[in-house]
Parts: C-alpha cells; sequence; structure tokens
C-alpha cells in the first residue's frame, strides 16, 4: 500500500475507532455487531474518501475506482483492520495488473 494512503487510513482508523465501535452490538451473531469500513481511492491522484456502513452507493468512497473493505466488531482492534485493508489493496493491486493485459 502507499505511504500517504497508510498513513492517512492509519490516523483516520486512530480517530474513529472507538466511535465506531459504540455504534455497535456486543452480539457479533447479529447484523447490528458488525459494520463496514469502506475506503474509495486513486492511487494517481493521491484522493480517496471513506464511510462506514452500508451507504447503498451514495457515500464518500463510491466515486472512486479502487475501493477497500473490510467489515469488523467491537472486539476487532485497529491493527486487525489495518492489516485486513492492506491485504485487499493487495488484491486489488493484482486485479487491476492482470485486468491491464
Amino acid at each position: 500500500m502507499n505511504a500517504w494512503l497508510k498513513n492517512d487510513i492509519i490516523k483516520l482508523i486512530e480517530w474513529n475507532l472507538d466511535e465506531w465501535k459504540s455504534w455497535l452490538s456486543e452480539d457479533t451473531d447479529t447484523d447490528e455487531g458488525w459494520t463496514q469500513l469502506t475506503i474509495g481511492y486513486d492511487d494517481q491522484t493521491e484522493l480517496w474518501g471513506y464511510q462506514t456502513g452500508d451507504n447503498s452507493f451514495t457515500g464518500a468512497a463510491y466515486g472512486f475506482q479502487a475501493w477497500l473493505v473490510v467489515n469488523f466488531s467491537r472486539e476487532c482492534m485497529a491493527e486487525e483492520i489495518m492489516e485486513r485493508l492492506c491485504e485487499e489493496y493487495d488484491e486489488n493491486t493484482l486485479a487491476r495488473a492482470c485486468y491491464q493485459y
């Protein structure tokens, strides 16, 4: 993952994770126990946006061609969320490289 995007996402998660978790139920067996973090980004312009939850294609992330999506519960730590986002970024990069040929 590009350093600029990684640093920005780390700050985003650190600043907001406690609040996001406060919205969630402790019961991870229901939909109320989970939410999504979606990051939309453009490597060329270094622009990005994010949203939490399912915003039905109206959130700040959907204007970008590339997305990173991770589900998380109250039990998830910031490092785990970041690790999942990095894995998704690597998968997106590989998929885009294959698509170009």
